[in-house]
């Protein structure tokens, strides 16, 4: 080996080796920029807890009142029809396919190249070159900024994940939703066209009191009053029994002709027992809170990313190849060459400290928004929770009325078989019986839209015992 080479040799050598030193330098003083400024960002203290309260919340947390069938079989559905899962599936390939682009960026670039050129200089003959060359190049990650893409793209597919799951979740609430309405509506149908008819008999009783002496034109007009009042509110009743129908062939994507299998829930006669406050586990488990954090989370990410840009940034640059006058002596002549280059920003007008101080407003402002959206949540959580026991408290009152309403109908008509009572009082007592019937049907229905409602903030999924009630003897 000449000396030419040995010297050659010992200066890679020397590159190579103030390369690694500036390497494991750097790395060595890097600093935790993913620290925020007031000792960084924790989780919220219901996830902190969540081991200790998971089984409290299956335990209190499981509240239902229908069949699981036709639910899961409207899960089946919105599989295979619902365009918004469909597109949320296709935004979560897409956060997928960013982690994979993250990951390529921490990796060395490899390229190849072929030269071929022709030149001349005045008064001289023409020149032609070759080359062909294999080069690298790789920007180590001194400061974790290019981790902090990786992490961000992680992030973004459980918030993508999250969104799915919530949107799963919150059409199967919107079909039970569509499901209690419509069966609500067609008890308060089928008890209205009972009233009617039963109006119409005391309205036949009334005017042939009238004829017969015995009662008055105003008896006979209160009476039909009374019966045209309750015929107008059919369309009304009829109209709403259309709009959930329409609702629900929205959701399943179907015909009228196709949704009769949801179409035949049969509502409780019975109401779930209120749960007497809501704790802050229930937080954890809405959809809204999840991605809220999920987005502080990348936010900080993003920061890290900026203040990483005011930093120095390392390259390493590789290069081997070829080169000739004439494509037959191209592999005659090599050449090689091995650099690095620190490059540190001096002045760009302020933009990259800007761009930092940007990021970590964002990363406050999101912080604050979670926080915000967490009182929100017990807020609405707590209104439906007051609401659902207000509407449940109604019904049990009405319900004691309508009874109590009963018996002075019994009462009324054993009366009536001795002649101390008249048919008409017997009738007006049925009608008001019927009206108590009425008004407690009403409390119920809007009571198991709460209950569902409270249920869908709360987050609870489909599958499992779903029967919310404070002991063992109240469930049905």
């Amino acid at each position: 080996m000449s000396a030419e080479k040995v010297i050659d040799s010992l200066k890679t050598l020397g590159s190579i080796s103030i390369l690694a030193l500036i390497c494991i330098f750097m790395g060595g003083c890097r600093p935790q920029l993913s620290d925020h400024k007031d000792g960084g960002i924790t989780e919220p203290f219901y996830w902190e807890t969540e081991e200790s309260t998971r089984e409290d919340i299956d335990l209190k947390g499981e509240l239902w009142f229908v069949e699981m069938a036709s639910l899961l079989s409207a899960e089946e559905v919105l599989r295979e029809q619902s365009l918004g899962l469909k597109i949320q599936n296709l935004k979560v390939e897409q956060a997928r396919r960013s982690i994979g682009i993250s990951r390529a960026r921490s990796l060395p670039s490899l390229s190849a190249g072929l030269q071929v050129a022709d030149g001349k200089n005045e008064g001289q003959s023409s020149t032609h070159s070759w080359g062909t060359s294999l080069s690298s190049s790789w920007e180590l990650d001194l400061w974790g900024a290019i981790a902090s893409v990786r992490r961000e793209a992680e992030l973004g597919v459980e918030l993508g994940e999250t969104q799915l799951e919530a949107l799963h979740l919150s059409l199967i609430y919107q079909i039970l939703g569509a499901q209690i309405r419509l069966a609500g509506v067609k008890e308060r149908l089928a008890l209205t066209h009972t009233q009617i008819d039963e109006q119409k008999e005391m309205e036949a009783q009334a005017l042939e009191l009238f004829r017969n002496g015995q009662g008055s034109d105003m008896g006979v007009l209160l009476q039909k009053e009374a019966r045209l009042g309750l015929e107008a509110g059919l369309p009304l009743l009829e109209e709403n029994r259309q709009a959930a129908i329409l609702d629900l062939g929205q959701l399943l994507r179907m015909s009228e002709g196709e949704l009769e299998p949801w179409m035949t829930l049969k509502l409780p006669v019975e109401l779930s027992e209120v749960p007497p406050s809501n704790g802050s586990e229930w937080v954890g488990r809405r959809f809204d809170s999840r991605m809220a954090w999920l987005k502080v989370l990348q936010s900080d990410e993003s920061w890290l990313q900026a203040r990483a840009r005011r930093l120095p940034s390392l390259t390493l640059q590789a290069e081997l190849g070829y080169s000739g006058q004439h494509p037959v002596d191209l592999f005659d002549r090599w050449f090689r060459q091995l650099s690095g280059s620190l490059l540190a920003p001096i002045f760009d007008g302020n933009r990259r400290k800007l761009e930092a101080a940007l990021a970590g407003d964002v990363t406050q402002q999101r912080l604050l928004e979670f926080r915000e959206g967490v009182e929100a949540a017990f807020g609405e959580l707590e209104r439906l929770r007051l609401s659902w026991n207000a509407q449940r408290a109604s019904w049990l009152g009405k319900g004691r009325q309508r009874d109590v309403a009963a018996k002075a109908l019994s009462s009324l008509k054993e009366r009536y078989n001795i002649g101390q009572a008249s048919f008409l009082e017997v009738l007006q007592q049925r009608a008001k019986w019927r009206s108590l019937q009425q008004q407690a049907l009403s409390h119920r229905i809007e009571s198991l839209i709460l209950q569902a409602a409270w249920a869908g903030a709360q987050a609870f999924p489909i599958t499992g015992r779903p029967t919310y009630s404070l002991s063992t003897e109240n469930e049905f």
